[in-house]
C-alpha cells in the first residue's frame, strides 16, 4: 500500500469559501483523491487554516509549517508527500517574494527527505488569489499579494525541477472562489483531486 500525506493549509483542511464550515471528507480533495486512487492507497490529511510554509503569523500563532512537518511525516510514514501551501505566505504582513515562498517549500521538502530520503515529494502551487482580495474588505492581502500569488507556480516549478520534485499547478485545475478570494469551491476540490490523481499515477 502507498501512503500519501497531504500537508497544507485551509484548502487541504476543506474550508468552505465564506466561512460557513468545512467540507465533509468526501467533499474535500484528499478524501476525493482517496476514492479516485482506490484501496491500494492510503491518504493522510494534515491541513491547518492559516498555515504558512515557514513564516510566523503575528496574528495567529502556531501556523508555521516548519514546526509541524517533521511530526506529521513521522506519524504518517508516507511514501509520497503532497505539499500545498503558499496562499497565506502571500499576506501583506510577510511582504514575501515568490522565490522566498518557494524557498519555504524547499525547506519543508528537505525535512521530509531527512526523515525518509526515498520519499517522493510534490510541490503544489496554490490557485492564485481572486481579485476580490483587492477590495477594502480584505485587509490580509494587498496588490503585491495578488501579484505574488500569480507568480508562485513559476517559482515552485523552478524549485521542483532543480531538486527532483514533482510539481502541480493547482491553478490549471481550479480557481479561488470569488466569494472570499482564496478558497476552493466544491467543484474546485473535485477538479483538483482528478488533476492530482493523474500526476500521482505518473510518478
Amino acid at each position: 500500500m502507498t501512503t500519501i500525506l497531504c500537508f497544507g493549509d485551509s484548502n487541504t483542511y476543506g474550508y468552505i469559501p465564506g466561512g460557513s464550515g468545512r467540507y465533509p471528507r468526501e467533499g474535500r480533495y484528499p478524501g476525493i483523491l482517496a476514492d479516485f486512487l482506490g484501496a491500494d492507497y492510503r491518504i493522510e490529511e494534515d491541513g491547518v487554516v492559516g498555515r504558512t510554509t515557514a513564516f510566523e503569523d503575528a496574528v495567529r500563532p502556531g501556523r508555521n509549517g516548519l514546526d509541524a512537518i517533521r511530526q506529521s511525516v513521522q506519524a504518517a510514514k508516507p511514501d509520497l508527500v503532497l505539499l500545498m501551501l503558499g496562499t497565506n505566505d502571500c499576506k501583506a504582513q510577510f511582504a514575501a517574494l515568490p522565490e522566498t515562498i518557494a524557498d519555504g517549500m524547499l525547506r519543508l521538502a528537505e525535512v521530509c527527505r531527512q526523515e525518509n530520503p526515498a520519499v517522493k515529494i510534490i510541490l503544489a502551487a496554490p490557485a492564485p488569489l481572486d481579485p476580490i482580495v483587492l477590495s477594502s474588505a480584505y485587509a490580509d492581502y494587498d496588490e503585491m499579494s495578488f501579484i505574488t500569488s500569480l507568480r508562485l507556480a513559476g517559482a515552485y516549478q523552478h524549485t521542483a525541477e532543480r531538486h527532483g520534485f514533482g510539481f502541480v499547478d493547482v491553478g490549471e485545475a481550479a480557481s479561488a472562489s470569488p466569494v472570499d478570494g482564496e478558497h476552493l469551491t466544491a467543484m474546485g476540490h473535485l477538479a483538483l483531486a482528478q488533476h492530482m490523481k493523474e500526476v500521482i499515477l505518473t510518478l
